[in-house]
């Protein structure tokens, strides 16, 4: 039984993949897997939605932001995969949950865990 499905925003196809990898170890469903911010909010524009999400800050030359924002609308629970110091994040997203990279499989359950919880 899965534990809830999961959107991943991520440029770097090894990650993505890894983390898809990641899901199915830890009982979760792949959502959807995006690319770039387009890729992210087309994903959400259906009326199913996913329990979660994983984004990457930087994809390419863009920021995650404006995907971080319409999960916020939809109420879905998501964290950041990042690198970057904490000044980086609009004020909007500071309680967001934040996973470093390079990240493992406990890590990635531990961050959606707590994203999920939140927003129970």
């Amino acid at each position: 039984m899965s534990r809830g499905s999961v959107l991943i925003v991520e440029d770097e196809a090894m990650i993505a993949m890894m983390i898809e990898e990641y899901l199915d170890v830890l009982d979760f469903t792949l959502f959807a897997m995006a690319g770039n911010v387009e890729e992210g909010l087309a994903a959400l524009a259906g009326d199913s939605r996913p329990d979660a999400a994983l984004l990457d800050c930087r994809l390419g030359g863009e920021r995650s932001w404006p995907i971080a924002a319409r999960l916020q609308e939809l109420g879905v629970p998501f964290a950041f995969m990042t690198g970057a110091p904490d000044d980086l994040f609009p004020e909007a997203f500071a309680h967001a949950p934040r996973l470093g990279k390079p990240f493992t499989l406990a890590s990635v359950d531990e961050i959606l865990s707590r994203a999920m919880t939140k927003a129970e």
